[in-house]
């Protein structure tokens, strides 16, 4: 739970995580959610950034193939694309994003960057919920000749229904940290109070978690 102890306090204080008051929060999946998971903040903030970057790198390298050239970290649009650049940087590898549609003008190409047939790759995005979009990124990037390696995000919510549909397409999902364990600690550290526990716990429970 290293990680947990030292990200969440953090999380909380830059406000990358709220707990709604009274109106629940509309995600891009189309869900309503009680919590709002805004990562824009983390990789604004110099401290969280380097602290987030440390502790997800110690977490996902082990699980990926070699970090060789043919290797690329691609991240979806828009919300992928930081972290996705953040770990491309720190492992030297090259990087690239998929369009949720195509470019209207241009070369009309939906994967921005250097991408060649035959590339592996790791798709990145900074919270997966539904997993709907990641999975239509993973598909266009498989049309174009790629292979997934898999899929991680920062964050997720762990709901049954988004882990059977990447086990369905066959695309390990390499999550780092689980929204039900967050908010579990969240409580322990007194981050949030008891009512505010219980209003998350019954929409996990809801959702399927």
């Amino acid at each position: 739970m290293g990680a947990y102890e030292n990200l969440v306090p953090l999380l909380f204080k830059e406000k990358v995580i709220e707990v709604a008051d009274d109106k629940p929060f509309l995600l891009a999946s189309g869900k309503q959610s009680p919590v709002y998971f805004d990562h824009r903040r983390m990789f604004s903030s110099p401290e969280l950034r380097q602290i987030a970057l440390d502790e997800w790198t110690l977490y996902l390298r082990p699980k990926l193939p070699p970090l060789t050239k043919d290797l690329v970290i691609v991240g979806t649009a828009t919300a992928g694309i930081a972290p996705a650049f953040a770990l491309a940087e720190r492992w030297g590898l090259r990087f690239c994003y998929v369009r949720s549609q195509a470019k209207s003008h241009g070369t009309g190409r939906m994967i921005e960057g250097i991408w060649q047939q035959g590339d592996v790759c790791l798709l990145v995005d900074d919270m997966i919920t539904s997993g709907k979009s990641v999975l239509a990124a993973a598909d266009e990037l498989k049309k174009q000749g790629g292979l997934v390696f898999g899929c991680a995000s920062f964050t997720f919510h762990p709901f049954k229904s988004t882990i059977n549909g990447f086990a369905a397409q066959g695309i390990p999902l390499l999550p780092f940290l689980n929204s039900k364990l967050i908010f579990e600690k969240a409580k322990e550290l007194a981050l949030i109070t008891n009512e505010q526990f219980l209003k998350v716990a019954q929409w996990f429970e809801q959702e399927g978690i």
